[in-house]
């Protein structure tokens, strides 16, 4: 049998504006037995919600990035045929900020991985 994936905590993640409500949801969730019993299943509900939350909300980081820049790209294009259009121009702000947002998490990403690297190889 395959042995589950040992939980990483992202760093990225703490910057998204949704976390603190999966973490709060997820805490909150209802168990009863002795103190310690409870908190073991609260971490656990907490880890479960973060690894569906990552799959959801960042997927693929490297594919989203490409995926964003194709946008952000072909709306620069229109708005070179169109320039004073101002739904294209507001769409091409917001796609210019979810751009910058998956650049962020994969800097963000690459930093803890080298690090974790630099910690385990010195």
């Amino acid at each position: 049998p395959k042995e589950p994936r040992p939980f990483k905590f992202h760093a990225m993640w703490v910057s998204h504006p949704d976390f603190l409500k999966i973490v709060s949801e997820a805490w909150h969730s209802q168990s009863q037995g002795s103190p310690m019993f409870t908190f073991c299943l609260k971490l656990k509900s907490v880890k479960a919600a973060l690894r569906k939350w990552n799959l959801t909300g960042y997927g693929d980081i490297h594919a989203n990035i490409s995926i964003t820049r194709k946008k952000l790209l072909d709306l620069q294009g229109q708005l070179q045929l169109a320039p004073l259009n101002e739904d294209l121009i507001l769409r091409e702000k917001a796609a210019r900020v979810d751009y910058s947002q998956a650049l962020q998490a994969e800097n963000m990403m690459a930093r803890q991985k080298a690090k974790q690297f630099w910690l385990s190889q010195g």
